[in-house]
């Protein structure tokens, strides 16, 4: 519409002058009146913009002229269908359609004549008008249909690698000698039109919403700026690859501290609290197409756990110096020089980064719920613990006591207490192993609670109860929390963070009343998280 937007008023008067002019011309020869009302409706559609009264009019006006028979009024009648398709044209608005050999413009000009074909009883020398007509218009759409040949798309870039939620750049070069019409469908939903004028690159984001492989496709039309024709160009697709952006800020993590986290072994004490809440914590957290015993069946093979290895880079780790033997320390990370000299054993500190962290005091818990709303957003859980982690581990306090409480969506609580390059390593695994990754595609993802459904629930007496079993749940799972916190060894005053989604919110509150209670400090994850951005683009090309 706007590259033909200055053509419509110049076009509109001449027609509407020439419809005027014609029939008060065949007024005064024949003394016809009929063409002088078909030519006062053309100049009132003129006038008062009314563009079907306008266009409808000027057709009957030809029609009826070209019917008379006589060589002035057929001659007279024929630059009518000529400048029909071209009127329609301007008459139309919204987006450009797809529409095959035909465009908008040629479908409504084939629609049009359809009224006046009665007529051809009365008339049969009209049946040359509807023939020139035709012709007139297949030539047309032709001329157009082959000039669309010269629509390329070109250069299509979609990278193969992409992080969940986070928006991904496509691009593709479209060509053309002239102006066309562009139409861009996607198989996630996205459309696109535009107009390209010799070239345009064409640009869209496309958001991974789920993890795994995904097929992306583009299809692209073209369409002449006249509507008389389109073409379809083209169809792309390509595999991609989603990952968590958990596991890309894994991979920063390991360029840094890879060689640390490969010489930590398993933390001291890992364990397991239950194997679920009952069926009525099943039916308040939902069950997810996994079944129970996800981490206890982990933790049945969890021998060896680190021994295989992790892809490590010994670029970024740094001996830092020497402090005393603590409890825990592992026999290889002694300074035996120094400890042979001094008569008492000292420790070697590493380094892999500096910064400032999270948190203080002599030991640090990491309370985690996985159970979460979306993919997103449990994506945003694992990389809070994982940073949360990393946040101390920056600081090169290798040594710190720390532990990790685990709640999966199926009411399994896992902990595991050592070093902090043990329980950070133990983590990693868990997603090297592909344990956390499966809970991505977890069955009951919608099953949250948000306010409106809040207060949705409050509002319905019968659903009270299940927002009354959901906090009962809720407390059966923090009291499986503090059992699993206490299980480790730790009793009170230790810092803990905990971290969950929105479907967690009431257990988020029901665990830090009951740790409260028992004399643990709590700390926001936003404080822990201070000087640590969220680790994301790293070496995801496509």
């Amino acid at each position: 519409m706007e590259s033909l937007s200055g053509l419509g008023r110049p076009l509109r008067t001449v027609i509407a002058i020439y419809s005027v002019v014609i029939s008060m011309a065949i007024y005064i020869i024949y003394g016809d009146i009929f063409p002088a009302l078909f030519g006062l409706m053309v100049l009132i559609g003129f006038i008062r913009g009314i563009h079907r009264l306008f266009i409808v009019s000027s057709y009957a006006l030809a029609v009826y002229l070209f019917g008379l028979g006589n060589p002035i009024s057929m001659a007279a009648a024929t630059p009518y269908p000529l400048l029909t398709p071209f009127i329609i044209r301007l008459s139309l608005d919204g987006e450009p359609r797809y529409t095959g050999f035909l465009g908008r413009s040629s479908r409504l000009t084939v629609a049009l004549p359809t009224i006046f074909i009665p007529l051809i009883v009365f008339r049969p020398g009209l049946t040359l008008f509807y023939t020139l007509q035709y012709a007139w218009l297949i030539i047309l759409s032709g001329y157009m249909f082959v000039r669309l040949r010269g629509f390329k798309a070109s250069n299509i870039h979609i990278p193969g690698s992409m992080v969940l939620n986070r928006p991904t750049s496509i691009s593709l070069e479209a060509s053309y000698l002239g102006r066309a019409y562009y139409i861009l469908e996607t198989n996630w939903g996205y459309r696109e039109t535009g107009i390209v004028a010799g070239g345009h690159t064409i640009e869209l984001n496309y958001t991974p919403r789920n993890v795994g492989s995904a097929e992306l496709s583009i299809s692209i039309y073209a369409v002449d700026t006249w509507l008389l024709s389109s073409r379809y160009v083209g169809f792309y697709s390509r595999e991609v690859s989603v990952a968590p952006a958990t596991l890309v800020s894994i991979r920063y993590i390991l360029r840094g501290l890879g060689e640390v986290l490969a010489r930590a072994g398993l933390p001291r004490v890992v364990g397991l609290v239950g194997e679920g809440a009952g069926a009525e914590g099943l039916g308040a957290r939902g069950a997810g197409a996994l079944g129970e015993g996800i981490f206890g069946r982990f933790l049945r093979g969890l021998r060896g756990v680190g021994g295989e290895g992790l892809a490590v880079s010994r670029r970024g780790i740094e001996y830092i110096g020497v402090r005393e033997f603590m409890m825990g320390d592992r026999p290889r990370d002694i300074h035996w020089k120094k400890s042979v000299s001094r008569g008492e054993l000292f420790t070697k500190i590493y380094g892999g980064g500096g910064g400032g962290g999270g948190g203080s005091g002599s030991s640090y818990i990491v309370i985690g719920d996985l159970l979460a709303s979306s993919p997103e957003e449990l994506d945003e859980v694992t990389n809070k613990i994982l940073l949360a982690l990393y946040s101390q581990a920056r600081t090169g306090l290798y040594g710190l006591d720390t532990a990790l409480v685990l709640i999966s969506p199926f009411n399994e609580v896992m902990y595991a207490r050592g070093r902090l390059d043990e329980v950070l390593a133990f983590y990693i695994e868990l997603f090297r192993r592909g344990l956390i990754k499966s809970l991505y595609n977890y069955s009951s993802f919608e099953r949250r609670l948000g306010p409106e459904d809040v207060y949705r629930l409050f509002r319905s007496g019968r659903e009270v109860r299940f927002l009354r079993l959901v906090s009962r749940v809720s407390q059966l799972l923090a009291k499986k929390v503090l059992n699993a916190i206490e299980a480790s060894g730790y009793t009170g005053a230790a810092n803990y963070t905990v971290i969950s989604g929105r479907p967690g919110g009431i257990l988020n509150q029901h665990i830090r009343l009951l740790l409260g209670l028992a004399g643990y400090r709590y700390l926001d994850v936003s404080e822990v998280l201070v000087g640590v951005e969220r680790i994301l683009a790293v070496e995801v090309g496509g």
